[in-house]
């Protein structure tokens, strides 16, 4: 009897089951059972277990085993009966056995712990454990080397924060060693790192700044975390988080200077052409090819007086009523507005048009290169009216 509370401490240390069993069976056998039947109740117990169990002497002699070792020892080609058992050797082991019966190797984690006069042993089946293990290695390598090839920098943190996955990219831009990467680092850790070596921009209060990196978690878990950086050396990098399944986030780096540069480029040049259209006396508006206002001149916003909302809002065919309207001669904008049903095949327009209180303008409307649309008006002295006149009979 002290054996096999011997063996049932051993396993019911490691299986919870097995531990209430034995509580159980402890408690009731000291007022009803016998010591036969409290170990014929054990066995019963062991047998029904479907996980293999067996105890071995000193010498490795089988003394007891249940019907789960049987079965798979057979299978095993005595695979565990005959497994010598060296107390140096680390008291679990995950060994790989071929099953007969399958036909398909089998992983065990055997479990060993000497006890009296020899050693209780408990065998696990993890074979689908090692093949999802397998599979998730293979699935992260595949990550990889796709991830190899990308110009920017992807680092994938786990759902308790730490580094699982980075690309090449991610060293080159950041400037964070293979060492220091290879190591799993956690979150904190990597934006600390980076603020160290000034590639994200370096906080005024470093008690802040921790309570920033929270609020950045934060923000990647929802999918709502994006910044630029602009790092001393000139650069500009994009900072994007994104949520994973699982609790795991991916955080992008993105360097966008040379978008930048660009960017800066054509907000000057527009700066420079908005200077020089809005120095003109003519009265210029540009339309896409959808008809919707996409830029006026200083002397288009002043000739018709719009607001900032009203300019954004309106399109070409709202323009052409306030120029009927403001102009009179209905034949010639109904003519205007029926040719913009074909701006494929629309013919430019030229004519001089004038305002009740005596303003003459020469109105023109172009198509211009991508669909654009342009019409101009341009103030007409006393000497040009004569000369338009003129233009627009030969036109005619």
């Amino acid at each position: 009897m002290h054996l096999w509370l011997e063996i049932m401490i051993v396993l019911g240390v490691c299986l919870p089951l097995t531990a209430l069993f034995l509580f159980k069976v402890a408690k009731y056998s000291k007022s009803r059972m016998t010591s036969a039947q409290t170990t014929q109740q054990i066995e019963q117990f062991l047998n029904s277990v479907e996980f293999p169990i067996w105890f071995v002497d000193n010498d490795m002699r089988l003394t007891f085993c249940n019907s789960a070792f049987q079965e798979i020892d057979e299978r095993c080609s005595k695979a565990f009966s005959s497994r010598k058992i060296d107390a140096s050797e680390p008291m679990v082991q995950r060994v790989l056995i071929e099953d007969t019966k399958t036909k398909q190797p089998a992983w065990f984690d055997i479990s060993t712990k000497q006890v009296g006069g020899g050693y209780a042993n408990y065998a696990l089946d993890i074979t689908g454990l090692v093949h999802a293990e397998q599979a998730q290695r293979n699935f992260v390598q595949t990550l990889t080397k796709t991830f190899a090839h990308l110009s920017f920098g992807l680092a994938i943190f786990d759902q308790k924060r730490k580094l699982i996955l980075f690309n090449p990219a991610l060293i080159d831009l950041t400037r964070l060693g293979a060492e220091f990467l290879s190591g799993k680092p956690d979150l904190m850790s990597v934006f600390d790192r980076l603020r160290d070596s000034q590639i994200m921009p370096e906080p005024k209060d470093y008690a802040d700044w921790r309570q920033r990196l929270n609020e950045i978690t934060a923000e990647v878990e929802q999918g709502l975390y994006q910044e630029l950086w602009s790092l001393p050396n000139g650069s500009v990098y994009r900072v994007t988080g994104q949520p994973h399944p699982d609790g795991a986030i991916a955080i992008l780096f993105e360097d966008i200077s040379s978008e930048m540069i660009t960017s800066r480029r054509l907000k000057s040049d527009l700066g420079i052409y908005h200077q020089v259209f809005d120095g003109l006396d003519n009265a210029i508006v540009l339309f896409s090819e959808t008809g919707r206002t996409l830029f006026e001149n200083l002397a288009y916003y002043r000739l018709w007086q719009h607001t900032d909302e009203r300019a954004i809002s309106t399109d070409i065919f709202e323009e052409l009523d306030v120029w009927q309207t403001s102009f009179g001669e209905n034949q010639f904008w109904a003519d205007i507005r029926r040719d913009l049903n074909d701006i494929e095949g629309m013919t430019a327009w030229n004519r001089e048009v004038s305002l009740p209180a005596g303003q003459r303008f020469n109105f023109t409307l172009k198509k211009l290169s991508g669909g654009l649309l342009m019409a101009k008006w341009t103030p007409l002295s006393e000497v040009e009216k004569t000369r338009v006149l003129t233009e627009n009979r030969h036109v005619a």
